[in-house]
């Protein structure tokens, strides 16, 4: 039984057709008739609009339980700290964007991204223990409380990806990261727990399914020689911190793993998503600002040539 008065859930919306009735779209695009007595109508439509009128309690039940109740749900305490890294051309947006979203977002350098990563699951972060002898600056990098890192890069990934993430990982620290590759953006599934995709699974794929995988290798490497065009305006950088707050908000929610509307049980998940979000790659066209999904799928060992 519903205890008190909710509103719609966010994206739910109820109207009336013309010789039909009540009708509800859902979040995703469905629409639903809603079959209530006539007398019921009018107190129905007065408690949602947050009058005071009280309908049938069942019938709100009714609506409670398939889920078009509620309030927006709100960024969890116990994820909320989240350190930002990278080129300021990206970490700028996407530390407003996460305050805005509900997140505490805190920009720091590198190294101390580095330490934590390579501290990870050894004792206490050592530039934690450095601020606390000196009264360090920067607070934020102590290991306890931090529940994810974003690495933003404007420009290939960085082999310290690779160096530290499965620490990271297993620490318990959601790991996110983005990197661009001319005019095109890369944004890696965010890692929370063992077994989810890391940046060494996306580099594996992608060598895996290229035609110039040596060639690719190699770009990876660094010693690139680039023009000095700017690919990364302020639309695009906003466009990819908004995409990248999108995943990390699922992640903080619960929900980045894929999740069913109560309104069609034993089905697929009908959010438009054609990938589990845990578990692909976003690409970002600079150029037009399309953009693509692309699953990772698992790369089996294999022996190499002789």
């Amino acid at each position: 039984m519903t205890s008190e008065a909710q509103p719609l859930a966010p994206g739910v919306e109820v109207f009336d057709v013309p010789g039909r009735g009540l009708a509800l779209r859902t979040p995703h695009g469905e629409f639903l008739d809603v079959t209530v007595p006539a007398e019921q109508v009018p107190p129905l439509l007065d408690h949602l609009r947050g009058g005071g009128s009280a309908p049938p309690p069942r019938l709100l039940d009714a609506f409670a339980e398939a889920g078009f109740l509620g309030r927006p749900a709100t960024w969890p305490a116990a994820r909320r700290r989240v350190l930002v890294t990278g080129d300021a051309v990206l970490v700028d947006p996407l530390v407003a964007l996460l305050a805005a979203a509900g997140a505490e977002p805190a920009a720091v350098g590198l190294d101390a991204v580095r330490e934590l990563g390579l501290a990870a699951g050894a004792g206490p972060h050592p530039a934690a223990a450095k601020a606390d002898r000196a009264g360090g600056p920067d607070p934020a990098v102590r290991a306890d409380g931090v529940a994810a890192v974003v690495w933003c890069c404007d420009g290939p990934a960085p082999r310290d990806w690779r160096l530290f993430e499965d620490a990271l990982v297993e620490r318990g620290i959601a790991w996110q990261r983005c990197s661009r590759e001319g005019y095109q953006m890369y944004i890696e599934p965010v890692a929370a727990q063992p077994g989810d995709v890391l940046h060494e699974h996306v580099r594996l794929r992608r060598l895996a399914t290229c035609v110039a995988h040596r060639h690719l290798a190699a770009y990876w490497t660094g010693g690139r020689i680039a023009g000095p065009h700017r690919l990364l305006g302020p639309a695009e950088a906003a466009l990819v911190a908004s995409l990248l707050v999108a995943d990390l908000r699922a992640w903080a929610l619960g929900t980045y793993r894929g999740s069913r509307p109560a309104w069609v049980p034993g089905t697929r998940d009908r959010s438009g998503a054609t990938l589990p979000p845990a578990r692909r790659v976003r690409r970002v066209d600079l150029r037009d600002l399309t953009v693509t999904e692309h699953p990772v799928l698992p790369i089996p060992p294999v022996e190499p040539n002789r």
